[in-house]
């Protein structure tokens, strides 16, 4: 997260991070960090102790969706082990995934 909020501050990128919204696998959306790295320390934390954003009023997670998506050069994504074809266990719902899967249709 806080190299998320450092290359926000050097203004030369657009940077996104993941927001759960819920229990469904396509139930993540990207949020826009605009405040920098302070803005990343101030999110409060989820069950596993990860910052993570509020949902921005006014912004729907469609909205989101059409904000991010254009932006997107390219997506980090955790992962416990990766193949040689790039396939990835993960220990999740699937969230990354499914946002992957979206962003190749």
């Amino acid at each position: 997260s806080s190299k998320a909020g450092s290359a926000c501050q050097e203004g030369s990128r657009a940077v996104f991070v993941p927001k759960v919204t819920g229990g469904e696998r396509f139930d993540m959306v990207m949020v826009p960090v605009n405040g920098g790295s302070e803005e990343v320390a101030s999110y409060p934390k989820n069950r596993w102790q990860i910052p993570e954003p509020e949902l921005p009023t006014g912004l729907s997670c469609s909205d989101l969706w059409d904000l991010a998506v254009p932006l997107l050069d390219v997506v980090v994504v955790p992962g416990v082990a990766f193949d040689d074809k790039c396939r990835r266990l993960g220990r999740g719902k699937g969230y990354y995934d499914t946002f992957l899967e979206s962003l190749a249709a």
